[in-house]
């Protein structure tokens, strides 16, 4: 048996898309000693984008429709794109300079941050990679089927391909171009809204790519829906418990987790074993992908929104589908539906 364990775990290390590379880590307390990013009262996390340039344009029809040009920038909603905006863009190198310039000129407008996913590591930093080794660096648990691993892998390589080539033509500098500036993006952000601190993640607290924060891998676990991902018995997450969280939330020295990368949403309300005071986790699963079964929801994606409730009370909210919602401090933590033209997508 142990021999058999051995061989299976060999196996499992060697499979691009399942490793996360040493240089994804960091920990908790490394989140709490990052100075505040932005102090805003009103803010769009945009986790998991993939290139869907509808989406992105939704999403900036929203921003616009819930802006007050005549306030103080501290009162203009901002966006935080926290990885995997690109993904579907990258079959052509129009729609990989498309999606990446926009957000460029977003953020050079000071309206979005911008921090990196695994996909913009992997991309910036492996795009010369040229053979079957190279991986998306998603980080897949073993739970996740192989055939979802290979095919993240493949995008990845096209990807890689894309912009090797595009690199021997007129496109070489734009495309030079954002790949220095993807290696400079951070792999997390920390900010303010009203009394609220948030860490924007990308994965969970430990890693660019990790699944700790899963909605699979919550506590209490949720049987029905470990069932319905087709989860065998013998490959079960593992789960992260409330002392797991505690530990998370004291270390970060926040309020409030945002994060994306398993394109499941979910929100869900830690109260602190040792007082009332909620802590909030919460992924938006996907921006720019269906995320929903449900007929009402199956063609939009979410977005996470918090904002202060002065706020909510003093500019009213034109345009947002808002999914769940919950209070933490003198904030609104919602999922926000991004119902893009999905048809045309």
């Amino acid at each position: 048996y142990r021999k058999v364990i051995v061989s299976t775990l060999r196996r499992y290390l060697s499979r691009s898309g399942r490793i996360c590379p040493i240089s994804y880590r960091y920990q908790p307390s490394d989140i709490a000693s990052l100075p505040i990013s932005k102090e805003v009262d009103c803010v769009y996390i945009v986790g998991g984008l993939y290139g869907n340039s509808f989406a992105l344009e939704k999403l900036e029809n929203l921003v616009r429709a819930n802006s007050d040009k005549s306030s103080a920038s501290s009162r203009q909603p901002l966006v935080v794109f926290n990885g995997d905006f690109n993904w579907f863009n990258g079959t052509t190198i129009e729609g990989f300079l498309e999606i990446n310039s926009r957000i460029r000129a977003l953020e050079a407008e000071g309206r979005a941050l911008v921090s990196a996913g695994n996909v913009e590591v992997e991309l910036s930093s492996h795009w010369n990679h040229n053979d079957e080794t190279a991986g998306c660096g998603c980080g897949y648990p073993m739970y996740v089927r192989d055939d979802v691993v290979n095919r993240s892998n493949e995008i990845m390589r096209n990807m890689h391909g894309v912009v090797r080539n595009s690199l021997q033509s007129s496109k070489c500098q734009p495309v030079t171009d954002i790949l220095q500036w993807m290696r400079t993006l951070p792999l997390y952000l920390r900010l303010q809204i009203g009394g609220v601190h948030v860490a924007v993640l990308h994965g969970d607290g430990y890693s660019l790519a990790g699944w700790g924060l899963a909605v699979e891998s919550m506590y209490p676990v949720d049987k029905q829906l470990q069932c319905a991902l087709n989860i065998e018995s013998g490959r079960l997450p593992n789960i992260t418990r409330p002392a797991d969280i505690d530990d998370m939330f004291n270390k970060m020295k926040v309020d409030c987790i945002a994060c994306t990368h398993t394109c499941l949403p979910y929100v869900q309300d830690f109260r602190s074993s040792k007082s009332e005071t909620s802590r909030i986790v919460i992924n938006n699963g996907s921006a720019g992908m269906p995320n929903f079964s449900d007929e009402s929801y199956s063609t939009c994606g979410v977005v996470t929104r918090i904002r202060t409730l002065s706020s909510c009370e003093e500019t009213p909210d034109l345009g947002a589908d808002v999914l769940y919602k919950v209070v933490v401090g003198d904030a609104l933590v919602e999922a926000i539906a991004l119902r893009y033209d999905h048809d045309k997508w």
